[in-house]
């Protein structure tokens, strides 16, 4: 079994690398907000894999293969920068910037997470509902 975990996210990874050279498909990226009671603005973007292929026997070889091929991981973390950048450019969620709160470039859930340095306006509230189920 942990051979085809390891099988499915070197496979992620490698759909990502193939992305990396290209620009942002806001398709294949997911935004999401969450406003604190104290006024506190986080985000989260996180890219969608492709549904993974049916299981099939993985050879030592095929493995060695795919860790030679596999992306490295801060190009990863520079995609999921880029489409964070991309939603917050165009959503104006993060109108004086942001800081990173943490990003996830290895688990099967490609996310990263961050806080807007300014505090939420009334607007804010109005037009950014809570999309964040867990932070």
């Amino acid at each position: 079994m942990k051979t085809v975990n390891r099988f499915a996210v070197i496979a992620a990874l490698l759909a990502l690398g193939a992305c990396a050279s290209r620009t942002i498909d806001p398709n294949r990226t997911a935004f999401f907000t969450k406003i604190t009671d104290t006024g506190l603005k986080h985000f989260e973007v996180r890219i969608r894999r492709e549904a993974p292929e049916e299981p099939r026997i993985v050879k030592a070889q095929d493995i060695r293969q795919q860790r030679r091929q596999a992306p490295n991981p801060r190009r990863v973390e520079g995609l999921l920068k880029g489409a964070a950048e991309y939603h917050l450019e165009q959503s104006g969620y993060c109108r004086t910037g942001y800081w990173v709160i943490g990003v996830s470039p290895y688990s099967n859930d490609l996310k990263i997470r961050g806080e807007c340095h300014e505090l939420a306006s009334v607007e804010d509230r109005d037009r950014f509902p809570d999309t964040i189920s867990e932070w």
